[in-house]
């Protein structure tokens, strides 16, 4: 396998799996605002009704009615192209940003003698955005609030007779920054906590069968499109159940992170392993065929064939078999699992600690194999 081939294989997939996520974001990220400039709406109506307001209720609700007719303009917009490229997303995701830059510019300026709880909505929002982007990013965007909110403070307060105390402005901006930052920290660390329970084995910290079948339906799909190799090996513990009969549970959970470890050393970062469930391992090799792909695994067989794993004082030896299938050649993704699945039954019928790799692929005219490290 080429590197170009690796490396465009990898460029495809990461782009195939940010429009995902950048889509998914810009839905949410859209959704929120709305929801931080209801809240502002319901502020200034209180405001009016307790005669708290610089301006009256007819100017709130023609604010509303500009931030639907815009908030609809850019959903059409965003949902216009049947194939949905990421340059567009970003653009679009851009636009949104602003969007909400310039909407709030003009609640906060029409807000005048409760201008300050503007910043309570953009700290709603800024902290969504912040479980979703880099420390950063929001820390730009929130030093952009900050110029917004004092520039608008000026010019309200200057040429439009509003308000203004300079000096309980600042303090209103450095507690808002040092507050929206705070928060959006823990969101943030919240948020990976989460997505890491929700994604991960406990047990082994590897992807587990829900995140790992995600996955491979993104890169099936991609498989589809661009016809780039992609590779499915089921793995399987060899007496497995021995071992926890012999030594113990506490030892059989040592030799699946034991494993796990070792596997995590022959795949790159573009790959993706999970624990598939009990002692089964599933992995997704991308750019790899199928002849590849064995010859990774049979690396790793053999290297975790010569690294036994100590217990106590025991040393137990550790060996897997392996089946091997091509994520192009199959209808479906399930079709692929059940062939990969079925050629480690394959190995195992034959005698463990092999590796059978499907006869399909359309990569490679290799014959099946059958490796023994015994």
């Amino acid at each position: 396998m080429s590197t170009s081939l690796l490396s465009f294989s990898t460029k495809i997939s990461r782009w195939y799996n940010q429009i995902g996520t950048l889509k998914q974001k810009s839905i949410q990220y859209f959704l929120f605002t709305l929801v931080a400039y209801h809240v502002a709406l319901l502020t200034s109506f209180i405001g009016v009704l307790l005669n708290l307001s610089f301006y009256s209720v007819d100017v709130f609700l023609y604010l509303l009615l500009v931030v639907y007719f815009n908030n609809i303009v850019i959903a059409l917009l965003y949902f216009k192209p049947k194939k949905l490229t990421l340059e567009y997303v970003r653009n679009m995701q851009l636009v949104q940003i602003v969007n909400w830059l310039v909407l709030f510019s003009i609640w906060c300026f029409f807000m005048a003698d409760q201008r300050s709880i503007t910043l309570v909505c953009a700290m709603m929002v800024i902290s969504f955005i912040f479980s979703y982007s880099t420390f950063w990013f929001s820390f730009y965007l929130n030093l952009l609030i900050v110029c917004i909110y004092l520039l608008v403070c000026y010019i309200g307060g200057t040429y439009f007779g509003h308000n203004w105390n300079i000096s309980s402005d600042i303090l209103h901006v450095i507690a808002y920054l040092f507050s929206a930052m705070m928060l959006g920290t823990m969101v943030h660390r919240t948020t990976l906590l989460l997505r890491r329970q929700a994604n991960n084995d406990f047990l082994t910290k590897l992807l587990n069968r829900r995140a790992m079948n995600a996955y491979i339906q993104e890169e099936f799909l991609r498989c589809e499109r661009f016809n780039t190799p992609v590779s499915l090996v089921m793995i399987d513990l060899d007496n497995f159940k021995s071992i926890n009969d012999k030594h113990g549970h506490n030892c059989g959970d040592a030799v699946l992170v034991h494993v796990a470890n070792e596997l995590k050393k022959h795949i790159r970062e573009v790959d993706h392993l999970a624990r598939w469930g009990g002692e089964e391992f599933l992995a997704l090799l991308i750019g790899v065929t199928p002849a590849d792909a064995e010859q990774v695994i049979q690396r790793a067989l053999k290297q975790l064939s010569e690294s036994p794993v100590k217990f106590k004082d025991d040393f137990i030896n550790v060996s897997f078999s392996a089946g091997i299938s091509s994520l192009n050649d199959y209808s479906s993704s399930e079709a692929s699992i059940q062939e990969a699945d079925r050629l480690l039954y394959v190995s195992k019928n034959e005698g463990k600690a092999r590796v059978n790799t499907s006869l399909k692929s359309k990569f490679s005219e290799n014959l099946q194999v059958s490796i023994n490290f015994d």
